[in-house]
């Protein structure tokens, strides 16, 4: 079953906290647990930073106490709350991966449920308070008022913003190298022509799916025939746009010409994932 994306509530961020005493004894625990399930039930959270891996362990500043490998958003950074415990000196939250798959017709992301995940938080028994938890869950959570645009790759940037009312339109790159950005024109700018294209890698969850995806980005084609200012416009979601923005960098092109001489030029391009090709 496929849920839809919900964004990350301050006011359960802010509940777990309040809930919280500096002292905590055995009903103290239950009742917090207690409290806690009923808000916390079955809500999504997003990770400030995606991380692979099943289990996350935080310091209560909110710092990874051991490395892990970053990974795309749409894989790695969504996170259904399914159980929380409370002891003295640590929260534990059991929940479920949510790979994001983007639906074209609704414009949004749609939620496959992935494997399982364990977030551990330290907590200082000395202070456990509002203020040291609220700073804990706001360094390893996004929260209201932030967009994902704020953390994620510059490449997102473009896509996460467009749909923000309020935001301004980010800025396309308008100039390379002291030369204009030229947009194809016929007759005056020609088109850049892909001379050296490997297929971006699938990722395994969605190979595991079975998921077929495209995604369209824009891209600056510079005058030596490389891919800069890569943006998505429309993702594929399932961790295949990092994929594909990361191949695409290594393309080479026949640039295109203006009055015969190379120019950076824009360009659309589509990108189409399909179980059948691999």
């Amino acid at each position: 079953m496929i849920f839809m994306l919900r964004k990350p509530s301050l006011i359960v961020l802010l509940a777990i906290c309040s809930l919280i005493p500096s002292v905590l004894n055995g009903e103290d625990r239950k009742e917090i647990e207690h409290s806690l399930w009923a808000e916390y039930n079955r809500k999504i959270l997003v990770l400030r930073n995606s991380c692979r891996g099943g289990h996350l362990e935080y310091n209560s500043v909110g710092a990874l106490l051991k490395h892990k490998e970053a990974g795309p958003w749409t894989l790695y950074g969504s996170i259904r709350v399914d159980q929380v415990h409370v002891s003295q000196d640590k929260l534990k939250i059991e929940g479920t991966r949510m790979f994001l798959i983007y639906e074209k017709k609704e414009k949004e992301f749609a939620e496959l449920p992935g494997g399982d995940v364990y977030i551990v938080i330290d907590l200082d028994p000395s202070r456990v308070n509002l203020n040291s938890i609220t700073k804990s869950l706001k360094q390893i959570f996004v929260t209201p008022g932030e967009n994902l645009a704020d953390v994620e790759p510059a490449y997102w940037r473009h896509f996460l913003l467009s749909s923000v009312p309020g935001k301004a339109a980010v800025e396309e790159l308008t100039v390379l190298d002291g030369q204009p950005v030229y947009k194809i024109e016929p007759g005056k700018v020609t088109a850049p022509k892909e001379i050296f294209h490997p297929a971006p890698d699938y990722t395994q969850e969605a190979r595991d799916a079975h998921y077929n995806g495209s995604l369209t980005l824009s891209l600056v084609v510079n005058a030596q025939g490389r891919s800069e200012d890569i943006s998505i416009l429309e993702p594929s979601g399932m961790g295949l746009d990092d994929n594909a923005v990361a191949k695409v960098q290594t393309w080479k092109f026949k640039p295109g010409l203006r009055n015969g001489v190379p120019v950076p030029v824009r360009v659309k391009l589509d990108v189409s994932f399909s179980i059948g090709r691999f």
